[in-house]
């Protein structure tokens, strides 16, 4: 597994939601900071008489994620960015599967950029995310946070548009 991929914040806009039939959300136009996530498996390696000879691969890794902002500005819809991301005040769970499990919410980090007539868009999203622990603490509008989310990877998409309307995409 790798050591971790740092992704800078600086601009972005952070959407958290809940599980809701109409999903409570908070928007977080973020001034500094980044996010950090691990994504990977394990491996295992296998030797014969004592030499390496194969490579398989091992149990699967949920990422890990670390997020550590300062927020600009804060939009959310009936409850508050720590109810959200912590599952309090009636926020339903977005991982459904098992309804026993522990509470989780999906993040998505938006970023828009323009470069003289070209427009670039990046998205990160993290689904099923969970606190661990649970050590959210908002202070002067700064948070930080880490937990893991029920995926092997974090979904990445880029796109770009221009004044002449075009436009490529691709996704990792």
């Amino acid at each position: 597994m790798n050591e971790g991929i740092f992704v800078d914040l600086k601009d972005a806009v952070i959407t958290v939601s809940d599980g809701s039939a109409t999903p409570k959300t908070a928007r977080l136009r973020i001034g500094d900071g980044g996010f950090t996530f691990k994504q990977g498996s394990e491996r295992e390696y296998k030797l014969d008489a004592g030499k390496l000879w194969r490579v398989r691969e091992g149990n699967e890794v949920p990422v890990e994620v670390t997020l550590d902002f300062v927020w600009l500005h804060m939009h959310t819809t009936d409850v508050s960015f720590s109810d959200i991301i912590l599952g309090k005040n009636g926020c339903v769970s977005t991982d459904t599967v098992y309804p026993c499990d522990p509470y989780a919410c999906d993040i998505d980090i938006d970023f828009t950029k323009a470069c003289g007539n070209v427009t670039y868009f990046d998205n990160y999203k993290i689904a099923n995310f969970r606190v661990e622990p649970q050590d959210y603490d908002p202070k002067e509008s700064m948070v930080k946070v880490s937990g893991k989310a029920n995926s092997v990877e974090v979904p990445h998409s880029q796109s770009s548009s221009s004044d002449s309307s075009s436009s490529s995409s691709s996704t990792t």
